[in-house]
């Protein structure tokens, strides 16, 4: 998380408890229905300049490394000079964000992210991510979301989200991104098609889109195994735009095979895409805190704070969300100190008008005076109890937690719940030296090594195969040859 201004309260609430009930993968059905194109070109360039700071500011801004984003840059304008689209009218970005993700606005804004770049195993695939989002550009299907967003009244951001794999919290907590529901599967399955004659011809393997689709599939499972879930490959998540995974991998097979160019018979380019990403910033950015395991460490604001066993943290730019068993929900951020360190005053100008708080007590959670209070809320999931934490952090600032549970799980969660709260604490003098950012290695495989060696040395405490594995699209079953390759996560 950043520091940044947050918004009201009760659009905080609703956030949480909308993310409690669709958490995990829940089918959905895109629309079909056709609307026609109001919007000309031109609009569509003004369209995407004014909505294009709108996805910096909420994917984390540019990736800072001049080498990769340069890189892929020119992938991707190889790959417009090959399409109906000229480089000239490209704008590309790499986005310092380490969700899964590429996308497209209209006016040619074309975007991938450094986490999708980390899951990608060779310039091929980078190329048929990208060749898929200027599918969407030539084919105007921005434009026509736009449109259907019109009919319907729903507007917000003209984006085309590449993966399903989109973490929830990361794209509730604004309003702009709701747009993104109800996709067409038509418009997917198109840009696929596009994408793979693009790629095609470029020169690359027309088949990497559907290894990348593997490798995405991988990371579903793995995201969904992490939460405790069992993963449906039938199903799509929430907020996914595209149909699930393996028939779009089952689709783009057969566009590849429709180009009469043998699976394998291009080079991959892997070599030459690993030495552009080693060293590529892993996970969360140093500027905005670290999750490790079920710690979130923010070495430059200087604090820290823990969940208990069973618990998964998230950062978000404006918020950290933590996920527990039983629909428990906790959502942290920072508030202005507006109250002279008065923090049963800052608790109800926190909720305003809009709770009946009930229980206000006020306390010290590690040196900082504290206060603390609940409401009962009605929603369509059923009631809920919100425990509100204020922690004194700063003359500036207040640390605050908000906790979501069903009326009828309270009295279990509470406990594991407060410790989260009364686990925050300011960071020591020299821990926040110690805390180092998670990055891509790249190993060259030695002899003896094995995919349990290799496995070992990834930075994490739980899912070290798991993660490897999806990392590098590798069977567990499989072998290592001596002189290949593979992706580490190290710090």
């Amino acid at each position: 998380m950043r520091l940044s201004r947050t918004p009201q309260f009760l659009a905080r609430l609703v956030v949480l408890v909308v993310a409690a009930a669709l958490l995990g993968e829940v089918g959905i059905t895109p629309a079909a229905a056709q609307f026609p194109i109001f919007m000309s070109k031109s609009d569509e360039k003004k369209i995407g300049a004014q909505e294009h700071p709108k996805i910096l500011q909420e994917f984390g801004g540019a990736y800072s490394d001049a080498q990769v984003s340069g890189y892929v840059a020119t992938i991707a304008g190889r790959i417009a000079i090959a399409s109906p689209m000229n480089a000239q009218t490209l704008t590309f970005t790499v986005l310092n964000s380490p969700v899964v993700n590429a996308m497209a606005l209209p006016g040619g804004y074309v975007y991938v992210t450094r986490g999708l770049l980390a899951l990608a195993n060779s310039e091929a695939e980078i190329a048929a991510v990208v060749a898929h989002e200027i599918g969407h550009v030539v084919e105007r299907h921005s434009a026509k979301r736009y449109n259907k967003s019109k009919v319907m009244g729903l507007g917000g951001l003209l984006a085309q989200v590449l993966t399903g794999s989109t973490i929830v919290g990361n794209v509730l907590g604004t309003g702009s991104t709701l747009y993104l529901l109800n996709n067409s599967r038509q418009d997917e399955y198109e840009a696929d098609v596009r994408g793979t004659e693009y790629t095609a011809a470029t020169g690359y393997d027309p088949y990497a889109m559907s290894y990348f689709l593997g490798s995405l599939e991988m990371q579903n499972v793995l995201h969904a195994k992490i939460a405790g879930k069992a993963h449906d490959p039938n199903r799509v998540s929430y907020l996914s735009t595209h149909p699930n995974t393996v028939k779009r991998q089952q689709k783009a097979r057969q566009a590849a095979a429709a180009t009469g160019i043998a699976a394998g018979s291009r080079p991959s380019k892997q070599a030459e895409y690993f030495a552009a990403i080693d060293g590529l910033l892993y996970g969360d950015d140093p500027t905005e805190g670290y999750v490790r395991d079920r710690t979130f460490w923010h070495p430059t604001m200087g604090f820290t704070f823990s969940a208990p066993a069973g618990y998964r943290l998230t950062n978000n730019p404006a918020h950290v969300e933590v996920t527990g068993p039983n629909d428990a929900r906790v959502r942290f951020d920072f508030g202005k100190n507006h109250t002279s360190g008065n923090m049963a005053g800052h608790v109800r100008k926190w909720v305003g008008n809009e709770l009946d708080l009930r229980d206000m007590q006020t306390y010290q959670v590690n040196n900082m005076n504290a206060a603390t209070a609940y409401a009962t809320v009605d929603t369509k999931q059923g009631k809920r109890h919100v425990r509100l934490v204020a922690i004194d952090f700063s003359n500036t600032q207040v640390a605050r937690f908000m906790m979501l549970t069903p009326t009828n799980m309270t009295n279990q969660l509470a406990p594991d719940m407060q410790k989260i709260a009364d686990s925050f604490r300011r960071l020591g003098a020299n821990e926040a030296d110690d805390i180092k950012p998670l990055r891509v290695r790249i190993v060259t495989v030695r002899s003896g090594d094995t995919i349990q060696s290799l496995a070992a040395r990834m930075a994490f405490d739980d899912f070290r195969m798991d993660r490897f594995l999806a990392l590098n699209r590798l069977d567990s079953n499989g072998f290592l040859k001596s002189g290949q390759l593979v992706k580490i996560v190290t710090d």
